[in-house]
């Protein structure tokens, strides 16, 4: 590897384009938050940990507790070949300096050095500073304590990822999904004039002055053929007809999943620029402990047919779904309103991650490419998933060098672009 490129690549600073972040409690003021992150609970799962102790949400402590970190230090051998786990051991090094092997005898140490550590923002910083992190877009608006005079901002904006509906498709059942949303809206769905009518209150009901994006995980089975309104008006009548919606075929459902797309888009044109558009991980059994990636064999085709629909928004991919990789970059080509955001769910490892930047390099320009987002919920994970990012980037970068692509100076205006350039002009970020 290109020594003095990935050294200057590590300097760059970085846009997180994506993450969960709360600006009261950036950094974690648990270790739970830690090792209980959502992608290494599945790998635990895969490897035998009881899914009740393991998917459990709300905070536990005493005995149950105890039993729970013994459970995953016990199981952390078998996933510590991960990627997420890589993660994990790097950030603990490099934010904690803790660099022992994770076992029993060494917790305590770990917890220790992490009980030591401000979970102020004042540590928050430090880490966005030592990550390079120029700034992060959060989704997490709400009941935000109002800033003091000269009190730090967190290096934050904001996106808005408020839904209606409650889950993607087999995540739950659109009976389900219509009941949700007439309990929220106060009226029954009988038709897409129905839904439609429903979205456009919703989405009326924020302030979206300082919202950079409108952001949705949604359904990779839909089908975007179009259609006219009283197909969608006769399968939301099968819906409703039985209380587990069967009367609907799946050919139907997802047709209505595009139909709900359509509409949310709709609903929101006008109030923001950007729909970052998440998808790839499904269900197809229901409950959040069984995603997978999954997308129909023409749901990416389907994305062109938005994109010449609407052409007043723009439609920034973060792509879960491996296989799609080939045509959304011909769709980045074809469409000037779509852009590749980086890599989701089951995509972000090292391996996948490398074929798509060699294909998007090759392929795309770098004014339709943004390189990273994290998924983070506390900027120790942001963290981790950016040294994870420099490092699969430098790699493929210095492979382009080596094989006489590219020069060492043009690589690196190629990692600033993509890192922090053209993420802030595409969300509009001074």
């Amino acid at each position: 590897m290109n020594r003095k490129l990935c050294s200057a690549i590590a300097e760059i600073p970085a846009v997180d384009i994506h993450s969960h972040i709360d600006r009261n409690q950036m950094s974690a003021n648990d270790i739970d938050l830690l090792l209980f992150y959502h992608m290494l609970r599945y790998p635990m799962m895969a490897s035998g940990f009881e899914k009740d102790l393991l998917w459990k949400w709300e905070s536990i402590s005493g005995e149950e507790r105890a039993v729970r970190f013994g459970k995953w230090l016990e199981l952390w051998p078998l996933i510590e070949n991960t990627s997420f786990a890589w993660i994990l051991k790097t950030f603990l090094k490099d934010l904690y300096g803790f660099s022992k092997p994770l076992t029993r005898a060494s917790f305590p140490e770990l917890q220790k050095r992490f009980s030591e550590r401000s979970v102020s923002n004042s540590f928050a910083r430090e880490v966005m500073d030592k990550g390079r992190i120029e700034l992060i877009l959060s989704s997490k608006f709400m009941n935000l304590k109002p800033l003091a005079q000269g009190e730090w901002d967190g290096r934050m904006l904001f996106t808005n990822e408020h839904g209606l509906s409650g889950g993607v498709h087999e995540y739950r059942t659109w009976p389900e999904r219509l009941k949700k949303m007439e309990e929220k809206a106060g009226r029954q769905i009988g038709d897409i004039a129905g839904l439609r009518k429903v979205l456009e209150d919703y989405y009326a009901r924020f302030d979206w002055s300082s919202m950079h994006a409108y952001v949705a995980w949604i359904s990779s089975m839909a089908d975007f053929t179009p259609v006219k309104d009283p197909v969608v008006d006769r399968i939301i009548g099968k819906v409703n007809e039985t209380a587990d919606g069967k009367g609907a075929s799946p050919e139907d459902l997802r047709i209505l999943e595009a139909a709900f797309i359509r509409a949310t888009c709709g609903a929101i044109r006008g109030k923001v620029k950007i729909f970052q558009l998440v998808y790839g991980c499904q269900f197809q059994t229901a409950g959040h402990r069984h995603p997978e990636q999954r997308a129909a064999w023409d749901y990416t085709n389907g994305l062109g047919l938005l994109c010449a629909e609407f052409p007043d928004l723009h439609f920034n991919i973060l792509n879960g779904y491996e296989p799609d990789e080939p045509e959304l970059c011909s769709l980045a080509l074809a469409y000037d309103n779509l852009s590749l955001g980086g890599f989701w769910w089951h995509t972000f490892y090292p391996s996948v991650m490398k074929t798509a930047w060699r294909r998007r390099l090759e392929m795309v320009p770098v004014s339709r490419l943004q390189g990273f987002f994290s998924d983070g919920y506390c900027v120790d994970w942001v963290y981790g998933r950016l040294a994870m990012t420099r490092k699969v980037l430098s790699e493929v970068l210095s492979e382009k060098v080596e094989q006489g692509y590219y020069s060492v100076n043009q690589a690196v205006r190629i990692a600033e672009d993509v890192l922090r350039i053209q993420p802030k002009k595409l969300f509009g970020i001074p």
